[in-house]
């Protein structure tokens, strides 16, 4: 597995922003979504008032036919939340798709496939992979697969410190140990993060409180000492009972 830092995402994204296929490629970076999951998502999928998508369906190569499917697990069904940038965006690239669809004599593309062909034909899962790889090679960046996309956004959230929990619904993992154990890299750092964040919450008190107390004078200290080791001598009795501690009862629901 390999995962770009946000700079190189970042950069890429930006790079990319002229492509056809840039806002798959950034929702896939900001959801988390299968190449799949993408290529099969519908506009009826998207609720632009709420900043949300939904994931019903996901496209299968199959000897390059591409076969329409569940999701890849149970709770691959799952409606996902959208950042406003991400939200902006996807409803800029819906009015450019309408608009070059009524141009064709689609009248009906707004209701179709997200990311399609003129024609209003959905894009083979092959085809946005190939793609991807081209740009990647075009920017000189660190070469990763289309699927490390998805790998990124799970590693950029977990190092921001969002709950592992919230990230497996996000990705549609089975279990949130799959995500733990797929994410190990990330525990480490989260390690640190929660150790300084933790000691950040300690904050040293401006108030000496050992001050207000009347310090003891020698001779009192020297009586003090002499008296615990009084006790501590006539203390020790038979083997098993501590010093002190002679006909006392334990106190067994401490």
């Amino acid at each position: 597995m390999k995962v770009w830092s946000g700079e190189e995402l970042g950069a890429f994204l930006l790079a990319a922003a002229d492509d056809r296929l840039s806002m798959l490629y950034r929702l896939v970076a900001h959801t988390g979504l299968r190449r799949g999951e993408a290529v099969a998502l519908r506009w009826s999928d998207v609720d632009l008032t709420a900043g949300s998508l939904t994931i019903s369906n996901q496209h299968v190569d199959v000897g390059y036919q591409v076969v329409r499917g569940e999701p890849k697990t149970k709770r691959g069904h799952r409606r996902i939340a959208l950042d406003p940038g991400t939200l902006a965006h996807l409803a800029a690239h819906r009015r450019r798709q309408v608009e070059r669809a009524l141009a064709v004599g689609l009248p009906d593309a707004a209701s179709g496939f997200v990311f399609a062909r003129e024609d209003g034909s959905p894009y083979h899962p092959d085809f946005v992979t190939k793609h991807f790889d081209v740009l990647v090679h075009r920017t000189q960046l660190s070469r990763i697969r289309l699927h490390d996309l998805r790998h990124t956004h799970a590693t950029l959230g977990l190092a921001a410190g969002i709950p592992a929990k919230v990230m497996a619904d996000r990705l549609g993992h089975s279990s949130v140990i799959l995500t733990l154990d797929t994410y190990s890299h990330v525990t480490p750092a989260m390690d640190h993060a929660a150790a300084s964040l933790i000691a950040g919450l300690v904050t040293p008190s401006s108030e000496d409180l050992l001050a207000a107390c009347w310090p003891l004078p020698d001779s009192e200290d020297q009586k003090a000492e002499t008296e615990m080791k009084s006790r501590r001598s006539s203390g020790v009795g038979r083997p098993g009972i501590e010093p002190g501690t002679r006909g006392l009862k334990a106190d067994r629901d401490r």
